[in-house]
Parts: C-alpha cells; structure tokens; sequence
C-alpha cells in the first residue's frame, strides 16, 4: 500500500509539473508573438514591454533607425523550448530562461529586396513576466539577440 502512495504522488507530481510548463510554454509563445506584433505593426509601447526596463529608451531608439530600411511582413512564433527552471532563486531574479524560434519575412528599403530569416531568440522569466534578452549591439535590433 505504500509502495502505491509513493507511485501515485509521483506522478501526480510531474503531472502537475508538465501542466507547470505547458502553461509558461503558453504566456513565453503568447509573450513573444505579442511582442513581434508590436514590431511588425510598428506599435513600439508594445514591444517595448518585453524588454528590461532600463532598456526600453534605448531600444525605441534603434528600432527607429532599423525600420528606416526594412519592413517585415509577416512573423511567426516557430517553436518555444523552456530549459529546467534553477533549484532556487532569490526574490527579483531569473524564475526561468527559454528560447524562441521566430520567422520573420519583410523587405529591405529602397530595393524592396525579400528577405525571410529564423532568428532565435532568448528570452528569461521574472515575477513580472517574459522579457527578451535584448542586446543592443546585435546586428539587427528588432531581433533582440540573435544566436
């Protein structure tokens, strides 16, 4: 008898466990296509939200300067992969880190030239929400950090 209590709580918990990151596997791919849509559509306010609040002037501004030569077109969350989330953490920091693959099909300005990329994107969990990992020296600064 005990020997089945033992067995059922386990997997009642990685039940619960898969349930855990189905559900950040959701608010990740709902957070990133939330901020792609305010790239694609040029609704800045709305992509700056997922990105580190320190940041987020600095990231108006390139976006600015990138979109002077480019327009996307089309964006699509691709895959969503959420690495183990760490033993412990101390109020304020990382809860978890993932990766999203996006593609991202736009054109180039004056040319008009099309171009379609798969840009993979890390992106990390706080209290707060899903932020991207945004590197402001990256070759494209829509893109965040590009690996």
């Amino acid at each position: 008898m005990l020997v089945f209590l033992h067995a059922f709580s386990c997997i009642h918990t990685d039940t619960q466990a898969i349930r855990q990151d189905d559900q950040e596997k959701k608010h990740l791919s709902e957070s990133a296509q939330d901020y792609w849509d305010g790239v694609r559509w040029e609704v800045d306010d709305q992509s700056a939200l997922f990105i580190e609040e320190d940041d987020r002037a600095l990231f108006r501004s390139r976006v600015e300067e990138q979109r002077k030569g480019e327009r996307l077109v089309d964006v699509a969350v691709l895959k969503i992969d959420l690495q183990p989330p760490p033993e412990s953490t101390a109020q304020g920091e990382t809860w978890r880190t993932g990766t999203v693959l996006v593609k991202v099909e736009g054109y180039t300005l004056p040319a008009q030239i099309v171009r379609t990329e798969e840009i993979e994107q890390t992106w990390f969990r706080t209290p707060s929400g899903w932020f991207l990992q945004w590197d402001p020296d990256a070759p494209g600064p829509l893109t965040g950090s590009v690996e």
